[in-house]
């Protein structure tokens, strides 16, 4: 097989190093005592939120430190679904720092604060203004609509935002990229 393989065109050659890989992972799923993926991680410790779809048992407030910073205890991912407004609809806050999409985490200190206000959910689009003040200028304020995903998050035009729960406390991180070009990491958590 290698040596029909050694005559494919250059263009196609990529292509021989994908079927060895495949070859090699079919092999090593047929071994003897081999464990399913899910078994085999979850031997590991995970830095992923769990997913849940939990009542709403939280407070107003900011969490003890979220994925934005370290510690603060674990954090759950809350689906996101446009069937409880209620869950979404108010005012929604809290520092960003700038972001290094190459290894999608965040760097330096926080350079901003943002204020998001949600003020209707209809269908599966949620709709509100964002404020946000970057390294202490005021921007102006902005329309925000953002569209539920199957996944359970809200994607914005130029932003995905997922719900997090942390120690009774819920907040939205958002990745989004301001008119300046720059990525940002931003931390929202409902204050009404």
């Amino acid at each position: 097989m290698s040596r029909s393989l050694d005559r494919l065109p250059a263009a196609l050659r990529p292509a021989r190093l994908a079927l060895g890989a495949l070859a090699l992972a079919a092999g090593l799923v047929a071994l003897p005592g081999a464990e399913p993926a899910g078994a085999a991680s979850s031997r590991y410790e995970t830095s992923f939120p769990q997913i849940t779809d939990e009542d709403d048992d939280y407070t107003p407030g900011a969490p003890p430190a979220g994925r934005f910073e370290s510690g603060g205890g674990p954090v759950r991912e809350v689906r996101m679904d446009p069937s409880d407004p209620a869950r979404y609809v108010g005012v929604w806050e809290g520092p960003f720092k700038l972001m290094n999409m190459r290894y999608f985490e965040t760097e330096g200190g926080i350079v901003g604060h943002a204020r998001l206000t949600i003020a209707d959910v209809q269908g599966t689009l949620a709709r509100g203004l964002m404020r946000i003040e970057l390294e202490g200028e005021e921007r102006p304020v902005e329309r925000w609509t953002g569209a539920f995903t199957k996944s359970g998050h809200i994607m914005v035009m130029n932003a995905h935002a997922i719900l997090f729960q942390q120690g009774g406390q819920r907040y939205i991180e958002a990745d989004i990229q301001l008119n300046n070009g720059k990525y940002y990491r931003m931390r929202l958590s409902r204050i009404e």
